[in-house]
């Protein structure tokens, strides 16, 4: 279907002076504005674009309507960052991806249709346009790296380590006490969490903000690659490697944490030189509400699948260190997060993943909500399911600690 077919996007094209541009590079429907410094596209529901890129000029995407939209982007050809335009912005209020000049990119619609828009300072002619051979991509960065990959790529990224314990041991002391040469201490609950509360649980959501200082301050900039890891299966360090990934960041955890290298510690302190790192909001596909989780539980929402990632004995109710009330959300599944790993901390390999969550109803296709019980632990599932194919599930930040706190939100006992 071509815009002259549909009334809607020609009328939106038009309110906006936009003229058709017949050279549309990787995209069939393009336009340019009067002053040829910004194109705009129409993907349509299925289309992917090329890989492309635009020589010696940079862009700056913005989002006018339609269905968010996928951007991938490598720089070097080799670590790739996927984000998302058109989520918490609203449409052309402000620019959202920044495209640093010569990287590749493919853009991806995720609904019916998206119009978007590039501004590109100055103006340039396709000249400068460059497809990429067919069937070329660049590698994937994470979920998940190795210690050997890390040894022969250490200085290609920020080394993060995050310990943390929730029976109160302090992970400062345990990184002070001997850490992987470089890394950089993080404060899980000064960065990765706002402070607790009753109405948003034990571990709420860091402000884009908050999140942006702390990571600014231990040396995480806008295009750093980050490898975090702890000594206990990726359970904290796996929170911030997921909302970085949630982000579109190139992140990744280092399997099998602490115990996997086999290098020297260091007891050396370790400083870093503040980067810059931009606050961006938190893409509300990648998360959900309260009113969400409740609809799931109640069967107002059919297709969703919520898997509760603590242990089964809290899943049950027969114990209950943390929190007011015993118990789990109604309608969920349990999906301990300890499953996901093997004696050695490591992952288990892809496939078997990929059979265990399958058991629960897990799958590519599906809408998959993980909680625990303050939104730490289930990032380390979350990753799990990445790392098993089953991409774009989602995090109910307020976890148990939020539901269970109010008292007309009803536990389930046992299994």
């Amino acid at each position: 279907m071509t815009l002259e077919n549909d009334s809607f996007l020609k009328s939106l094209t038009a309110e906006l002076g936009l003229e058709p541009h017949p050279e549309g590079g990787s995209y069939a429907e393009t336009w340019r504005d009067e002053h040829a410094s910004a194109i705009y596209y129409v993907l349509r529901a299925g289309a992917e674009s090329a890989w492309h890129r635009v020589c010696g000029r940079g862009e700056v995407w913005h989002h006018y309507a339609g269905a968010p939209l996928r951007l991938e982007i490598s720089d070097d050809g080799q670590a790739l960052q996927s984000l998302t335009l058109g989520t918490d912005i609203n449409a052309g209020e402000r620019p959202q991806i920044a495209v640093p000049a010569g990287s590749w990119q493919s853009a991806t619609p995720l609904g019916e249709w998206t119009l978007v828009g590039c501004t590109v300072a100055p103006p340039f002619t396709f000249d400068a346009f460059e497809l990429a051979p067919a069937g070329w991509a660049p590698g994937r960065f994470g979920p998940l790296v190795s210690a050997g990959w890390l040894a022969e790529h250490r200085d290609e990224v920020a080394l993060i380590d995050v310990r943390w314990y929730p029976d109160g041991r302090s992970g400062r002391d345990a990184h002070a006490g001997g850490h992987l040469p470089g890394a950089v201490w993080l404060d899980l609950d000064q960065v990765l969490a706002d402070p607790p509360s009753s109405a948003q649980g034990r571990h709420p959501l860091p402000t884009p903000e908050r999140f942006a200082a702390g990571l600014s301050a231990a040396g995480i900039g806008d295009a750093t690659r980050v490898v975090a890891y702890d000594d206990n299966g990726g359970m904290a360090a796996g929170r911030l490697i997921w909302l970085l990934r949630a982000l579109g960041h190139p992140a990744a955890l280092l399997d099998g944490g602490l115990q996997a290298w086999t290098g020297d510690l260091d007891t050396t302190p370790v400083s870093a030189d503040a980067e810059a790192f931009t606050a961006r909001d938190w893409p509300r596909e990648r998360f959900a509400t309260l009113e969400e989780v409740a609809d799931i539980s109640t069967g107002i929402s059919t297709e969703p699948l919520l898997l509760d990632a603590r242990a089964p004995e809290r899943f049950r109710g027969d114990v209950e260190p943390l929190d007011p009330r015993a118990g789990h959300i109604p309608g969920a599944a349990n999906a301990p997060w300890p499953a996901n790993i093997g004696a050695s901390q490591r992952y288990r390999p892809a496939a078997a993943l990929r059979a265990q969550l399958g058991t629960l109803g897990a799958a590519p296709d599906r809408d998959v909500v993980v909680y625990c019980g303050s939104g730490v632990t289930a990032c380390q599932t979350l990753l799990a399911l990445e790392a098993a194919g089953i991409e774009n599930a989602r995090l109910y930040p307020g976890s148990w600690s939020q539901w269970c706190a109010d008292p007309d939100r009803p536990a389930a006992l046992g299994n």
